[in-house]
């Protein structure tokens, strides 16, 4: 008798991968071979959690991502607000049991600030009063840090 293997089905393991081929002899019986198909397992469900960190290595916040054990998930983050991610985000993140780690920082912005001084002239003079008003704006920039809401100061300009 031929040897004989076993369908393939996808998501099943045979019991036998191939039934022998077998060579036929007087007394010889009938024989039955059974062949049953078992489930393959698929991925656990697994978790991966993302922290955020700041530079001094202090986690900001954590997310936690649900997916099957060694797959790639979709990854939306949640960065905190007036944070931003130092080296971009990934798009995906493998789902390993462990932690991915996204470094942050503050966010800053730029901002400005002036003043206008103003001077006043009398002059008392024997005709009369005469006032003469002069006026000047000085300015200065800076950065915002968004996250403790202090600001740096560059110089005032003169005018």
């Amino acid at each position: 008798m031929d040897s004989f293997t076993p369908a393939e089905i996808d998501g099943y393991t045979p019991s036998q991968a191939e039934v022998a081929q077998e060579t036929v002899k007087n007394g010889m019986t009938d024989q039955t071979v059974n062949i049953t198909y078992n489930s393959i397992p698929g991925p656990k469900d697994g978790q991966q959690v993302v922290h955020y960190v700041d530079p001094d290595g202090n986690v900001v916040t954590t997310q936690t991502l649900t997916g099957k054990q060694d797959e790639d998930v979709p990854f939306t983050p949640q960065v905190p607000e007036n944070w931003t991610p130092v080296n971009g985000v990934p798009s995906t993140i493998k789902i390993t049991g462990g932690t991915t780690t996204i470094l942050i920082k503050h966010k800053i912005a730029e901002v400005s600030d002036s003043r206008t001084v103003t001077r006043t002239i009398v002059e008392e003079l024997p005709s009369g009063t005469k006032t003469a008003t002069q006026t000047a704006t000085i300015s200065r920039t800076g950065i915002k840090d968004l996250v403790t809401g202090e600001t740096s100061w560059n110089g005032w300009t003169t005018s």
